[in-house]
């Protein structure tokens, strides 16, 4: 019989002299060949946990000793698939590739239903502390430059099919954590003949982020050991980052106008294609400014608020007004939408979060703040400005924001301060909470009415359970006819005296019998009439 692996072959003449016997003896010495160097420790001798699988479609549910974020979730449990694939929600319970686009977050280090034709074994182990994360160290840094991570944690996963120790297919997965940022490597060794679909890549819930290595759906699989995207045969390394599901696409893959800090305190005029108006105020442009703030009117040159803005002087929305630019590289983009996908959701979050509206967005605005790292943003913000008839709203969505060593302000101010409101914890020391703060049960965002419906005091209701701070917005009962300087009052401002106003009424008005032409407006919340 011969060999079906790779060995030297010794032949011996064995012979018997008394019966003159020769016997010819083919000793097989076999060669174990060792992992690709892109490969991290596996098997029993790396102190994995393994598992065999002779048939079956199995999988294995591993509690993961420190959370672990994918394209914005974070999850403290992976589902290890015998069929190459890992899982975050549920398991992959059939072998066959059958992927539904956007129903699932999966890895898939090679998807396919192995078990039809191969015997095979899939290891794991995490580590905390060791040569390992070292090694993780130093690979991420090495791909991905502009970060500066320190792995605090790895989960390395590797499955083998056929001929074990000296496997047929092998192939390994490697999630690194650390630095509040999160990554992982794929790679790849020897592939042998595979039948059925099959698949390399990842996808994400509504696929918001989602990747297939091409020469794994092309038929040139048994390739993938000499492909990479970071110029090391048979290693594939992603930034497993993506802003909160709260916000609103952006940057160069939605197809936003980007801008990166080039003068320190700068701004960016934005021309409008639709008019948008702020509480009473129509505007045509504004100006974006890198420290976080929005100002309709004029640009402002002063670089943070230091907690004592010149109240009413200015129509503005602070997403997070500060001297960030001093700390911080600092990337802004923005786009205007107005049709598609965009205004469908803008649609749906208005009627959400005011049903009374009946509304329906026809233009859509949306400006995004980054500072620090691209890649892995310190600090998160973003506006999304929505209109469509007679009704404006603008949305405020947060995500993780870094230490901040200047004053800061988040929220909102028009001319002459009728309308303003400050979100709490942007201005009490407890801002990198702003992620979990809202006003419309969403944690990370705050939507407003850009009018005189939505005049927002502070009161605040804190929920522990999920540490959210929701401020519940003031309007006026509905049974009130329109008020306010937005409504082209005459407004007086009473300080402490017993003043009174009169007012000569343009048409006469008959009061029980007697007819006036004026009427006295006084502070004691009661009228006076003069009989003529």
């Amino acid at each position: 019989m011969l060999c079906s692996r790779q060995s030297h072959c010794i032949y011996k003449i064995l012979t018997c002299k008394t019966a003159h016997i020769f016997i010819s003896v083919r000793v097989c010495v076999f060669i174990l060949s060792a992992a690709p160097a892109v490969f991290y420790p596996f098997g029993l001798a790396a102190g994995d946990t393994e598992h065999v699988e002779t048939g079956g479609e199995s999988y294995y549910s591993v509690g993961l000793s420190t959370p672990f974020k994918f394209f914005g979730r974070t999850y403290n449990q992976i589902y290890v698939n015998y069929n190459g694939l890992l899982t975050f929600n549920v398991p992959s319970t059939s072998g066959p590739y059958s992927p539904t686009r956007g129903a699932e977050d999966f890895i898939a280090a090679l998807w396919n239903d192995f078990d039809d034709y191969y015997n095979g074994v899939f290891s794991y182990q995490q580590y905390t502390n060791g040569s390992v994360l070292t090694r993780a160290t130093q690979d991420i840094n090495q791909y991905f430059s502009q970060v500066n991570i320190n792995a605090a944690w790895v989960f390395v996963v590797t499955w083998r099919y056929a001929l074990q120790p000296d496997p047929a297919i092998l192939f390994q997965v490697v999630l690194i954590s650390g630095s509040g940022q999160s990554y992982f490597l794929m790679n790849y060794g020897d592939c042998a003949v595979l039948y059925g679909q099959l698949e390399a890549g990842y996808d994400t819930i509504n696929s918001t982020s989602y990747f297939v290595i091409p020469d794994s759906t092309n038929g040139n699989y048994q390739n993938l050991k000499n492909t990479s995207n970071v110029n090391v045969p048979g290693r594939w390394a992603f930034n497993a980052w993506a802003a909160p599901a709260i916000f609103y696409l952006f940057g160069s893959a939605a197809g936003d106008t980007e801008y990166s800090l080039t003068s320190d305190e700068g701004y960016v005029p934005v021309s409008f294609s639709i008019p948008y108006t702020f509480f009473g105020n129509t505007y045509n442009s504004l100006y974006v400014h890198f420290n976080g703030l929005l100002t309709f009117n004029q640009p402002q040159p002063a670089s943070g608020p230091n907690y004592n803005p010149t109240r009413g002087a200015e129509d503005f929305i602070a997403a997070l007004w500060s001297d960030l630019d001093d700390y911080y590289s600092c990337f802004f983009s923005y786009q205007q939408y107005t049709n598609g996908s965009v205004l469908t959701r803008a649609t749906h979050d208005i009627n959400q979060y005011f049903p009374q509206m009946n509304f329906t967005a026809s233009w859509v605005f949306v400006v995004t703040w980054k500072y620090g790292p691209q890649q892995n943003p310190a600090i998160l913000l973003q506006v999304v400005l929505i209109s469509g008839g007679d009704l404006s709203f603008f949305l405020m969505n947060y995500g993780d924001c870094a230490t901040i060593s200047e004053q800061m302000e988040a929220g909102y101010d028009t001319i002459n301060s009728i309308y303003h409101f400050v979100i709490p914890d942007s201005t009490n020391g407890n801002y990198q909470n702003l992620k979990n703060t809202t006003n419309v049960n969403v944690p990370g965002r705050w939507a407003f009415i850009a009018g005189n419906e939505s005049v927002t005091t502070t009161p605040t209701t804190t929920f522990p359970s999920v540490d959210t701070t929701t401020a519940q917005p003031w309007t006026a009962p509905a049974v009130f006819y329109p008020f306010g300087l937005a409504a082209g009052d005459t407004e007086h401002v009473e300080t402490g005296g017993e003043s009174y106003y009169s007012v000569g009424l343009s048409t006469p008005f008959k009061f029980f019998g007697r007819t006036y032409n004026q009427i006295y407006v006084r502070i004691q919340f009661h009228y006076q009439l003069k009989y003529e």
